[in-house]
């Protein structure tokens, strides 16, 4: 079982978001999903191999996170997520009409993903970056990828070190089971320039950034609210698996900030 541990959290002001608070040190108990080998600190599992995880009471760090793609299913739930376990969140938006949150932690920073400057803005004073911008159907086959470059590149232009991203599964050419699972990975192989395409550039940006980052592979995300358990793989999709609730996909980024588990490394979450 996971130990709990207890950090501070530096204050800290991002002078681009309008009245950003200076946080004070404190300690949080929150809820976590801990693996049963590597997170007790018995070392690390081999590649592929799957980890049942369930919900245990954790305290964690308090954190300044940066969200880009917040008005989406699964950033409205790292939004509501986040701000129950007492983070603030910077969520980035193109229209911020389109988030309805409204907290004291929340802050709201206008812009357009392909702009560098914007980017900056939201980037700047955070403790870590949870990107959750995924393909549109018909869009630009670059937004995705330029847009993460202008992400990287502000990150270690302030100094931040930890992004955690989601990408479409099939890129590493892994397999599924299940007939669904299939399907799925079939159609993104076929229409390969409008999903895969970019999620192997994201990818290798990833690698390439020096940063500490951690690639999270997505079959077919549903909206809905947080299980509580799921799956995790570093290889193959889990056998029978190929779907994950938008509430439960945004859980296990957040159990991320307190791990170095998945560190440089493209877990496949599903049921």
């Amino acid at each position: 079982m996971a130990q709990s541990m207890i950090v501070n959290y530096p204050p800290a002001r991002n002078p681009h978001c309008i009245n950003a608070p200076n946080t004070a040190s404190r300690k949080y108990t929150g809820i976590m999903h801990p693996t049963s080998e590597r997170a007790s600190g018995t070392g690390r599992q081999p590649l592929g191999s799957l980890t049942f995880y369930k919900t245990i009471l954790i305290e964690v760090k308090l954190m300044r996170i940066a969200v880009f793609g917040s008005t989406g299913r699964t950033g409205k739930h790292l939004i509501e997520q986040a701000l129950s376990q007492g983070h603030s969140v910077t969520a980035f938006a193109r229209t911020p009409s389109k988030l309805s949150a409204s907290h004291p932690q929340l802050h709201i920073v206008q812009g357009d993903l392909l702009k560098a400057e914007s980017v900056e803005m939201a980037v700047e004073g955070q403790d870590v970056v949870l990107s959750v911008l995924g393909p549109k159907h018909g869009g630009p086959s670059t937004t995705l990828v330029d847009g993460t470059e202008n992400i990287i590149r502000a990150m270690k232009k302030h100094g931040v070190e930890r992004i955690l991203c989601v990408l479409t599964a099939g890129f590493l050419d892994e397999q599924a089971d299940s007939l669904m699972g299939k399907l799925l990975l079939w159609y993104y192989r076929f229409n390969a320039k409008e999903y895969l395409t970019p999620a192997q550039l994201q990818y290798q940006s990833l690698q390439q950034s020096g940063l500490k980052w951690t690639a999270i592979r997505v079959v077919l995300l549903n909206e809905g609210a947080s299980k509580r358990h799921y799956l995790v793989s570093e290889e193959s999709i889990p056998k029978g698996g190929y779907q994950i609730n938008t509430g439960d996909l945004a859980a296990f980024m957040l159990q991320q900030l307190a791990s170095d588990e998945f560190v440089e490394r493209a877990p496949v979450i599903v049921y």
